[in-house]
């Protein structure tokens, strides 16, 4: 595996470990840590499950902090989270669980 892949594992490991038990103080804060989420996102659906789900709970601390985000961060966040989902559900797929909401054999009765 690639250097850079496990430093930003390793990085959303650690930023979603300890967000939530310090939060985000400030707007400037929360938005240093969203530019970094913007730059890495490109790489977090080849990165699995566990990096998108870190991703997810960063954003939803920083969704949930006692920082006054701006509209532009909120927006911001919404289509990380967006994109978090849509890798997601790639993720899952490629490791062959069923897509959400596809249809087929259900086993229901009439």
């Amino acid at each position: 595996m690639d250097a850079t892949i496990i430093a930003i594992q390793a990085a959303l490991s650690l930023i979603a470990s300890i967000l939530p038990e310090f939060g985000v103080a400030s707007s400037s804060a929360a938005g240093k840590v969203i530019a970094w989420l913007e730059g890495v996102m490109p790489s977090i659906a080849s990165l699995g499950q566990a990096a998108v789900a870190d991703v997810q709970s960063i954003i939803a601390s920083l969704q949930n902090s006692s920082a006054n985000l701006t509209a532009a961060q909120l927006s911001s966040l919404d289509a990380m989270l967006a994109q978090s989902n849509a890798a997601f559900e790639a993720a899952a797929t490629a490791d062959g669980f069923p897509t959400p909401g596809a249809t087929g054999a259900t086993g229901a009765s009439s």
